[in-house]
């Protein structure tokens, strides 16, 4: 996320994910590369979308998101390893198949 314009497209878009899927992974990923990323994301294609942001941003939109859905509070924070960009899964499958 470079500049605002960048940052109001990633809240559109996770406010848009978090309003499609009724479920959502946080997923620590660290030293994976874009090759296994393409193939994880090619895998999901059809039951799960994947997005990478903000840890930050992902917390904010689904806390005001909270507020009109109250399944979203019982969602475990994304891990706290700092402020790198980290992937999440939004599904409307069952989380051990997407996992």
């Amino acid at each position: 996320v470079r500049n605002s314009r960048d940052k109001t497209a990633l809240i559109e878009k996770l406010t848009r994910m978090v309003d499609t899927y009724s479920r959502i992974i946080f997923v620590h990923a660290d030293n994976v590369g874009s090759l296994q990323f393409a193939e994880v994301r090619q895998a999901l294609r059809g039951k799960a979308e994947m997005c990478m942001g903000k840890k930050t941003i992902m917390r904010r939109v689904v806390a005001a998101k909270a507020k009109t859905h109250p399944e979203l509070a019982q969602i475990p924070p994304p891990p706290p390893a700092g402020n790198r960009p980290g992937p999440s899964s939004f599904t409307n499958e069952d989380l051990t198949e997407v996992r």
